[in-house]
């Protein structure tokens, strides 16, 4: 399935649902960031800059930091992406989800979208996918 075809398939989802918000998690190494396996990688998807700023504006939006690195690097990557207007709400969780009858979000929590290259993400072509998309749903 392309990004496009789950953004329609999630989006179509909210709408129906009359969710306020769409949550999405993304990956930080190889998504965001290019991996160099040696230390703070510093090189940004040039890709992801518009998208993720563009998001990070939208209130109906919650950007998930969805990431195996070390917390104590954390704020690294934030401060690194803040010149470009691009901000997290949360790292690895999404507390103002947490289930009900039917779902339980404490040990896997709640998003309608995920970009991360193991998801086979691209990074070079599907973040103008996600922009386009989002710029045509408000």
């Amino acid at each position: 399935m392309s990004i496009k075809q789950t953004l329609e398939r999630e989006w179509a989802k909210k709408v129906r649902r009359n969710f306020d918000t769409f949550y999405i998690a993304v990956d930080l190494h190889d998504t965001i960031i290019k991996s160099n396996y040696d230390g703070i990688a510093t090189d940004i998807f040039k890709e992801a800059i518009p998208c993720l700023s563009y998001l990070s504006s939208r209130s109906d939006i919650i950007l998930i930091l969805w990431t195996g690195t070390h917390p104590n690097e954390i704020d690294i990557y934030k401060d690194m992406l803040a010149p470009y207007e691009i901000s997290f709400d949360f790292f690895n969780e999404n507390p103002l989800e947490k289930g009900d009858l039917l779902s339980n979000f404490n040990q896997k929590f709640y998003f309608n979208l995920l970009l991360d290259d193991k998801a086979g993400f691209d990074p070079h072509n599907d973040y103008q996918d996600v922009l386009d998309f989002f710029k045509n749903h408000t």
